[in-house]
């Protein structure tokens, strides 16, 4: 009884360790979730930052640009046409290098977003075999003890070579005091169990 005593207590253990790790695992993956969500909604309002950014200077070029030609409208009419071309020129710069900034903003966010969700998966793999190992050594070192428990049960003493004295209740008698209690008592041996006359009891000579 006392084996089996020993071998749920073992059980029970790892099974404790198992659900610890498998809760380390599940906070784990919510982490990574609320990481990988935040990183979605940053790289959302940089990229929204940036075409407001865009679209303020591309507001504020036209509006420089349709002062300038006002200004040299009513100065020099000749050359409404020349400066006209040139601010169309001018605009359409504008517009190419917004576009080179929009794109070039996408993919720098893009590629933080990647390197963030990579650096993540690997941090979730190396807790996961973390976790795992933790797990097979507990288990490891519950089944040595095991082993060490039922090693120092009666049945390994029995097979040493030494006997035990047992009482008509199948009790452990462990001293000369407890057998002097008993007209018989029994002698167990690896073979089998003999049993005996306290001759000391019945008048003997004590020792």
């Amino acid at each position: 009884m006392q084996l089996a005593t020993e071998k749920a207590e073992a059980d029970r253990l790892v099974h404790t360790v198992t659900l610890t790790a498998r809760g380390w695992l599940d906070t784990a993956g919510r982490e990574l979730h609320q990481i990988r969500a935040q990183l979605t909604r940053d790289s959302g309002r940089m990229v929204t930052d940036a075409e407001l950014g865009l679209t303020r200077r591309f507001e504020t070029i036209t509006q420089t640009t349709q002062i300038q030609l006002e200004s040299e409208r009513s100065e020099v009419e000749r050359l409404v046409h020349t400066v006209t071309l040139k601010a169309q020129t001018r605009l359409d710069a504008a517009v190419l290098d917004l576009d080179q900034i929009k794109t070039q903003v996408g993919r720098d966010s893009g590629r933080m977003v990647t390197k963030a969700v990579d650096d993540l998966d690997k941090s979730l793999s190396l807790l996961e075999s973390g976790a795992i190992s933790i797990t097979e050594d507990a288990r490891k070192d519950i089944e040595s003890f095991a082993r060490i428990v039922v090693g120092l049960g009666p049945q390994s003493t029995l097979q040493r070579g030494f006997a035990i004295a047992r009482d008509n209740d199948d009790k452990p008698l462990n001293s000369r005091e407890a057998a002097m209690n008993h007209d018989t008592f029994q002698v167990q041996f690896r073979d089998g169990r003999v049993r005996v006359k306290n001759t000391d009891r019945s008048g003997g000579d004590e020792r």
